[in-house]
C-alpha cells in the first residue's frame, strides 16, 4: 500500500510539472506574439461589430536604402534612367545606385546604403540622423532598427572575425 501511495505522489508531481511546462509554453508564445505586434507598430482597435482587431501603422520608408525621405527626391532617375551625383560631377545608370561600387568618387552619393564610398553617409530612419557609410555592414548596429546591418552574411562574418 505504501508503494501505491508513493506511485500516486510521483504521478501527481509529474502531472503538476507537465501543467507548469504547458502554461509556460503558452505564456512564452503569447509574449512572442505580443512582441511581434508591438514591434511592427500595430494598434489594437475595435471594428464596427465591436470585435478586437489590429491595425498596422506602416512607416513609409525611402525607396533607396540609406536616404532620408526629405532627400528622396534627389534619388529619382531622370528621363533617361540616370542618376546624377549630388555634386553634379558624374551621371550613371540608376541601377548602379547602391550596387556596392563607388561611382561618385567626390561625394559618395551613389552608395548611401553600402560602405563602398569612404566619404558616403547612411541615414538611420529611427534616429533621424546620418552615420558614416563605413559603419554600414560592419557587424555593429549603429541604427536602433539595425537597418545599417542589412547584409546578414557580411555581418556574421565580421562578428566572427571580432570573436
Amino acid at each position: 500500500m505504501a508503494r501505491f501511495g508513493r506511485l500516486c505522489r510521483r504521478r501527481r508531481i509529474l502531472t503538476y510539472v507537465f501543467i507548469v511546462i504547458i502554461v509556460a509554453l503558452i505564456f512564452m508564445l503569447f509574449q512572442m506574439l505580443s512582441y511581434k505586434f508591438i514591434n511592427h507598430g500595430t494598434k489594437k482597435t475595435r471594428n464596427e461589430h465591436g470585435n478586437k482587431i489590429y491595425k498596422v501603422k506602416k512607416k513609409v520608408k525611402s525607396a533607396v536604402l540609406g536616404v532620408s525621405s526629405s532627400d528622396e527626391a534627389l534619388y529619382k532617375p531622370d528621363a533617361l534612367g540616370h542618376f546624377v551625383c549630388l555634386d553634379k560631377s558624374v551621371s550613371i545608370q540608376f541601377s548602379r545606385v547602391n550596387d556596392d561600387f563607388c561611382d561618385c568618387l567626390s561625394d559618395g552619393s551613389d552608395e548611401p546604403g553600402t560602405d563602398a564610398c569612404p566619404n558616403g553617409r547612411f541615414y538611420c530612419e529611427t534616429e533621424e540622423k546620418y552615420i558614416p557609410s563605413s559603419r554600414v555592414n560592419d557587424g555593429i548596429c549603429d541604427c536602433c532598427d539595425a537597418s545599417d546591418e542589412w547584409n546578414e552574411d557580411i555581418s556574421r562574418a565580421k562578428v566572427r572575425e571580432i570573436w
